[in-house]
C-alpha cells in the first residue's frame, strides 16, 4: 500500500511539472473575432442580446444559409500562426471555416 500511495505522489507531482511547463508556453491571443462584430452577417443569422455572452451579444440563428465575413483581416507580420475557433451548437449542424 506504501508503494501505491508513492507513485500516487510522483504521478501527481508529474503532472503539476507537465501541467506548469505547458502554462509557460502559452500564449496570449494575437487577434480575437466575434462573430457579432463581423462586416456582414448574412440572413437568418442575426445578432442578438443575452447574459452571459461576451459584450452581452451573440449571433443566432445560424440556419441553412446563414454566414458572415470578416473583411480585411491582417496580421503585423507574415509567417505561419495557430488558429482557433470556438462555437456553441444547440444541435447538428455543419460548420466551415474559409481562409
Amino acid at each position: 500500500m506504501r508503494n501505491y500511495f508513492n507513485s500516487m505522489k510522483k504521478v501527481k507531482f508529474s503532472l503539476f511539472f507537465l501541467l506548469s511547463v505547458f502554462g509557460l508556453c502559452a500564449q496570449s491571443p494575437i487577434l480575437v473575432l466575434e462573430a457579432e462584430n463581423a462586416d456582414s452577417i448574412h440572413s437568418p443569422a442575426r445578432v442578438k442580446s443575452g447574459d452571459g455572452f461576451s459584450n452581452g451579444k451573440y449571433v443566432g440563428g445560424n440556419d441553412r444559409g446563414s454566414y458572415l465575413f470578416f473583411h480585411n483581416v491582417t496580421m503585423e507580420k507574415a509567417g505561419t500562426y495557430e488558429f482557433k475557433t470556438y462555437f456553441n451548437c444547440n444541435g447538428v449542424r455543419r460548420f466551415t471555416v474559409k481562409v
